[in-house]
């Protein structure tokens, strides 16, 4: 779990529901994972899309996130199903584009991500 402000109650954990503003919009989604931008450090979390087509993702600044609403007491099967979509979205990633090495080592963190997963554990980001 993350709060997003150092004084703010707003947390948020991946398979979180959140809205958020666009330049297109109100949209929607669930947190897939949260990651820290390259250029400036700025945590984004990945949200994939409502009313999309599946696994279409947007990086959504942490800063930028109206609404959470936890999914309920038990994120066990939408940490799992992250996991196990990031391992796929990877995958499909490195055989595309074998030449860039940091595919493989992506979709090599994601499997270990997935072997590791402990359904018993609190989930948190």
């Amino acid at each position: 779990m993350l709060s997003t402000l150092t004084d703010s109650p707003r947390q948020i954990a991946l398979g979180d529901r959140v809205t958020f503003d666009t330049d297109e919009g109100y949209q929607a989604g669930t947190v897939n994972d949260l990651r820290r931008d390259v250029g400036n450090g700025e945590l984004h979390a990945w949200v994939e899309l409502d009313h999309q087509w599946p696994g279409m993702f947007c990086a959504v600044p942490i800063r930028a996130i109206q609404t959470v609403a936890a999914q309920g007491p038990s994120k066990a099967p939408q940490k799992l199903f992250a996991l196990q979509r990031r391992v796929d979205v990877m995958g499909a990633l490195a055989a595309a584009a074998p030449e860039i090495p940091v595919f493989a080592s992506s979709l090599a963190k994601a499997k270990m991500d997935l072997l590791n997963f402990n359904a018993t554990d609190k989930v948190a980001a």
